[in-house]
């Protein structure tokens, strides 16, 4: 393994001339210029104020202008044939062709060296009015405010009749080349009038032949976006005002939101460049490459068809269809700056994952100054889903021209999208390999913190979510969540630190504060103070006319927590709870929100039978959660006394007026027969003596004691205890201290199995005084000291049963 990473490590000792060329992606062949436009020319026809960019047009020097691009002789046939097809039509015999094409696809697909291919093709037929290629970060060439006097100095030299109306513009309008002129007046006055002033009619036979073309390349890279908008905008109405207008526009970029929205596809002629991308072009272009290189090399040629057809579809499938990659590859086995030979390094590139090791690091090192480098490499390393850029910089919480600046450094290793919505990914795997080993990357290292950033992302596309299907975070992004949050936890383990799994819940805690601030409280609560239910449980039970998606994806997270990193998060959010900035409630307050929630869940109104009558019951609810219903009555009916006297108790604390309730509130406290979920409660639920009833009672199956159930129940009786006598005679100053009586129904409503604890009369408002009465009259039936006048369906049908 030593060995190995040593050779990775040498990979570029001694290349010391060797570069990764920005967009330099299908080789550096040149074509003669043609229809170069010159200041003389510009000067003798009164257009000298057009003042072009020189750099900007298909003659351009590509080594000192990028983008540095051409298709290699032989290559990009299909894709260029199918332009033509295009292209060539007369818009006389055929005005209902679309004037405008859009070439699209991702960084390094060779969109621009297409661009070059086609502006040389229409030149050397004479056709070619104009090219302009973008090129992000080169001033003007980033800019529309000279593009539209650039292409009319092109259009000019090759339709000369159109230099006169050209010059004639510019004298009625003397502003017309100012800043403060809009892009659309300018091409109008520039471009489009002089092309459709020209008498075409006497021009038949040039007419016929084929419209002319005009070229622009790399529009994404255009730092204006509204003039882009702006521009293509008019370009469009101009052209359905002119439909025999002998003029075509080709234009190739990445699809951004502004250029795809505006290109309108009833109008525009629109080709994905990815369909038109194979293995089989690059080993087609890369096999031209290595044989114009041996007619230079007498090494090469010594060795007769190298590298041969087996390792030419290797180091094609390791372009991953990037030109920008193959050509990486190409220039690296051919590095005249290396001391050893082309078939010497044709091994490291075959081996990629350790053979690039060099050339991932000289790539990476183009961009680790610009901001963010680090974060931005990190997130896209580590993800289980691939992002796009929009979802990188929402993650990151940076703008997405912060991402694209570091990306457009690192096509040679990455596949960047053609949009802004479309997933990164790496140009190889061996990348993640490279750079989640420390001995191979150094300071390009990814570790563990990615994983932060990462599990936010998770979280909030759930949050973003209008459903949540299944009442769960989707299974994607739950497995995304617990791989990163075990990460975390691993990562932090592993260098040392003892506290990781307080720290991996703070992270937790943290994500879901900035996601569901005024709803993390109370959740947190709940998991800390209620024992027995977990996951959608929870979030049913919280969802009192409340959002439900922000307490799923936070029990969610928990459950995600517990299983990633095997502990139990309750000690630390205890924790954390104590030291939260800002600081949370007391916990205890909340002892009171559990309170006026399981009064609706412990008991529930009937909807009549065959009697007619309504009566409320201690049963679960019947609400379509199935048997979660049973879980939180058995939870509920377990814990309600006891949360009741933690808030009693807590009245005589100096804190309490902080906690917002008082006695008097308490007193207030009721349930309405159409709250909270009985406004969806169906007719007809029966509970069977052999479930829900025995677990009222505190009842094995079996019939028999049992020492939990036993004590579980004593803990109940104590707490019953407390509020009767706290309710009859603290209360009594706040309430009526008449109270509804209970008994047993003894079910003949349905099936004859029926047995539930019920009022005796009917109403349609419960206070908190009559759930006390119940819980009260409950519990002497359960100690058998029923009064005689009371009916107990425990005494009169489990005589000799001990409880």
């Amino acid at each position: 393994m030593t060995s190995q990473t040593n050779q990775g490590g040498r990979f570029f000792e001694g290349a010391n001339q060797f570069n990764v060329d920005q967009q330099t992606n299908i080789g550096e062949l040149r074509i003669g210029h043609q229809g170069d436009v010159h200041n003389h020319y510009l000067r003798s026809n009164g257009l000298e104020d057009l003042n072009p960019i020189p750099d900007a047009s298909y003659t351009r020097n590509r080594q000192t202008s990028p983008p540095d691009s051409n298709c290699l002789p032989g290559t990009r046939l299909e894709v260029i044939d199918k332009i033509a097809s295009w292209a060539d039509p007369s818009t006389l015999l055929n005005p209902s062709n679309p004037h405008v094409m859009w070439l699209y696809g991702y960084v390094g697909c060779g969109k621009s060296a297409i661009a070059q291919a086609v502006a040389e093709k229409y030149a050397r037929k004479g056709r070619l009015a104009a090219s302009f290629f973008f090129f992000r970060g080169s001033g003007d060439r980033s800019r529309t405010g000279r593009l539209a006097a650039t292409i009319a100095s092109q259009i000019a030299a090759a339709i000369p009749a159109t230099a006169p109306v050209i010059e004639a513009a510019l004298r009625a309008h003397v502003n017309l080349l100012h800043s403060t002129t809009s892009i659309t007046e300018q091409f109008q006055r520039l471009v489009y009038d002089p092309i459709h002033a020209i008498r075409w009619g006497r021009m038949g036979l040039d007419r016929l032949r084929g419209p002319y073309i005009i070229v622009i390349d790399g529009l994404d890279e255009c730092d204006e976006r509204n003039e882009v908008k702006l521009l293509i905008d008019h370009m469009l109405d101009f052209f359905q005002q002119h439909p025999r207008i002998p003029l075509r526009i080709f234009i190739t970029s990445r699809v951004e939101e502004h250029i795809r929205t505006r290109l309108d596809p009833t109008h525009v002629f629109l080709v994905d460049l990815v369909n038109h991308t194979s293995s089989d072009d690059i080993e087609a272009a890369m096999r031209m490459l290595f044989t114009l290189a041996a007619k230079h090399d007498r090494c090469l040629r010594a060795h007769g068809e190298w590298p041969s057809r087996g390792d030419l579809r290797q180091l094609a499938r390791q372009s991953g269809s990037s030109y920008i990659f193959m050509m990486t590859i190409f220039k690296f086995i051919l590095d005249p700056g290396d001391p050893r030979t082309p078939m010497d390094r044709l091994p490291l590139a075959l081996s990629i994952d350790h053979g690039l090791d060099g050339l991932y690091s000289q790539t990476l090192s183009r961009a680790e100054y610009l901001p963010h480098f680090s974060n931005i490499v990190g997130v896209i390393t580590q993800t289980q889903i691939p992002l796009s850029i929009v979802e990188v910089s929402e993650t990151l919480g940076i703008d997405t021209v912060a991402v694209v600046r570091v990306l457009v450094n690192l096509h040679a290793i990455l596949q960047v999208p053609g949009d802004d919505v479309t997933a990164i990914t790496l140009c190889h795997s061996s990348l993640y390999d490279f750079l989640t080993q420390e001995n191979r990357s150094g300071r390009f290292y990814v570790g563990s913190s990615p994983h932060i950033y990462l599990a936010y992302w998770c979280m909030k596309q759930v949050a973003d979510a209008i459903v949540i299907p299944e009442g769960r975070i989707p299974g994607i992004f739950r497995t995304s969540l617990t791989h990163h949050l075990r990460s975390i936890y691993t990562g932090e383990k592993d260098g040392g630190n003892a506290s990781a799994d307080l720290y991996t819940t703070q992270v937790v805690v943290s994500h879901a504060r900035v996601l569901f601030p005024s709803r993390l409280p109370l959740v947190l609560a709940t998991y800390l103070l209620l024992k027995g239910p977990n996951g959608p449980t929870y979030a049913m039970l919280l969802n009192l006319r409340s959002p439900l998606v922000p307490t799923e994806i936070i029990m969610d997270t928990l459950d995600c927590l517990t299983q990633a990193c095997q502990f139990d998060a309750r000690p630390h959010l205890r924790t954390i709870w104590q030291t939260m900035k800002p600081a949370f409630s007391p916990i205890r307050s909340f002892y009171y929100n559990l309170v006026k929630i399981g009064m609706s869940w412990i008991v529930r109104m009937s909807n009549g039978g065959l009697s007619g009558s309504t009566h409320w019951q201690f049963r679960p609810q019947s609400n379509g959660i199935g048997t979660s219903a049973f879980t939180i009555f058995d939870t509920f009916l377990i814990s309600w006394p006891s949360h009741l006297v933690q808030v009693l108790d807590s009245f005589d604390s100096p804190e309490a007026a902080n906690y917002g309730y008082h006695i008097s509130a308490i007193s207030g406290m009721g349930v309405r027969k159409d709250d909270g979920f009985r406004q969806d409660m169906l007719p007809g639920d029966v509970l069977t003596v052999g479930s829900a009833y025995r677990r009222l009672l505190f009842l094995p199956k079996d019939g028999r004691s049992h020492r939990n159930q036993t004590k579980l129940r004593n803990i109940w009786l104590h707490h019953v205890d407390i509020i009767g006598s706290w309710a009859n005679e603290t209360l009594k100053q706040y309430a009526d201290p008449t109270v509804c009586d209970w008994g047993w129904n003894d079910g003949n409503f349905w099936t004859g199995r029926e047995m539930v604890f019920q009022t005796q009369d009917s109403r349609s408002w419960l206070t908190i005084f009559d759930i006390i009465a119940g819980f009260v009259s409950l519990a002497t039936c359960v100690k058998g000291e029923c009064p005689s006048n009371h009916y107990c369906y425990f005494r009169e049908h489990q005589k000799g049963r001990q409880v």
